[in-house]
Formats: C-alpha cells, sequence, structure tokens
C-alpha cells in the first residue's frame, strides 16, 4: 500500500458535491469503451486524491448531518478476481484487514454478512468495543465491484445507527455499476 506522503491531492469542486443535488460520479479510462458510476447524492465531497499511478483513485465523502463517512477507491486488480471472489477474500482475512485498527481500538468483528445488491457484492459488519472501548460500536458497510483488472471498492461507516440505515446503505451499494459501451463526457474522472 501506498502512503498517504505519496499521494497527489487533488481538489476538484464539482456542482454534484452540493449535498441534495443529484450527483452520479464517472470514473472512465481512455483506453476502455466502459466506466464505473457511483450515485452520490445525499453526499458532500471532501476531497479526491490520485495517486502517482494515475489509476488508483480515492474519494472520502460524508452525508449532511456528518454521521455517515464514506471512501471510494478505484484501483487495479490483483488477480482475476469477480466482485464476489474480492468480497470473499475481503471477509476470509477480516481480521488481517482490520488488524491495526481493531488493535488500536480494542474492537473486534461482529454480525458480520455477506450479501448482493445489483452488480455490486457487499459485506456488512460492526466493530464492537470491549475492556477500555467497551460501548464503542460502529457500523461498516463495503460493497465490491471489479470490471477489466481494475475494481471499485466502497467504504461506508457510521458511529450512531437509526432506523433506515440498512435501506440507505443498500441505495448507495445500489448506485454502483458498470456501464459498458459508456460515451464520456468533459465532467467524467478519468481513472
Amino acid at each position: 500500500r501506498k502512503s498517504l506522503r505519496s499521494l497527489l491531492f487533488v481538489c476538484l469542486a464539482t456542482a454534484g458535491s452540493v449535498v441534495g443535488e443529484p450527483f452520479v460520479m464517472t470514473y472512465w479510462h481512455p483506453s476502455s469503451n466502459w466506466a464505473y458510476q457511483i450515485d452520490l447524492t445525499g453526499y458532500y465531497i471532501d476531497g479526491q486524491y490520485i495517486y502517482p499511478d494515475l489509476i488508483t483513485r480515492h474519494l472520502n465523502a460524508q452525508d449532511a448531518t456528518k454521521r455517515l463517512e464514506l471512501e471510494v477507491s478505484v484501483e487495479p486488480a490483483v488477480g482475476k478476481l469477480t466482485s464476489l471472489e474480492i468480497r470473499d477474500e475481503y471477509v476470509k482475512h477480516l481480521d488481517q484487514e482490520l488488524g491495526d485498527m481493531m488493535r488500536m481500538l480494542q474492537v473486534k468483528p461482529e454480525n458480520v454478512a455477506t450479501y448482493s445488491v445489483g452488480q455490486t457484492a457487499a459485506v456488512s459488519f460492526e466493530l464492537a468495543g470491549s475492556g477500555k472501548q467497551a460501548g464503542f460500536r460502529v457500523r461498516w458497510v463495503m460493497g465490491f465491484l471489479e470490471h477489466d483488472s481494475t475494481r471499485m471498492v466502497v467504504q461506508l461507516s457510521c458511529m450512531e445507527q437509526r432506523p433506515g440505515d440498512k435501506e440507505r446503505f443498500d441505495s448507495l451499494l445500489a448506485g454502483m455499476k458498470i456501464v459498458e459501451g459508456y460515451q464520456p463526457t468533459s465532467t467524467d474522472n478519468l481513472v
């Protein structure tokens, strides 16, 4: 993994980054005839990062209440795995993936569930605190989408769970798409 120091920070002002306006973010590579899209309506974009490889992109966003934190990554895929296989590998190594955070916060994953929403393979779980961190609970939902040796990974987390969150999470995951035969526009983000 590349460190944050090696990131090239790019702040993009887009009209769709205003909460409440319909906004679909598109990631497209000039050598392809397809694109990733994700519906970010209702989220405010904090920032976008482009790695020096000019392929890997990272976006941070949050909802109007600042209760829901969202991260979107588009990156080269490792191996030739489907979206479901990428998700299942992540779940199989969940303790390893979350290792540093779990040790630092004294948390462990609970209520792990795998499912699919549209084209997206998803996993949801809670990080529950123990010891000094008893009472700490974060809901985490991740979506995985793979196509043509790249993948889009979405991470959504919230500290304070409320009724309707699952539907909201699933709506976001359903908004992750691969669009074949995509015709680029001037507002696309190159992958």
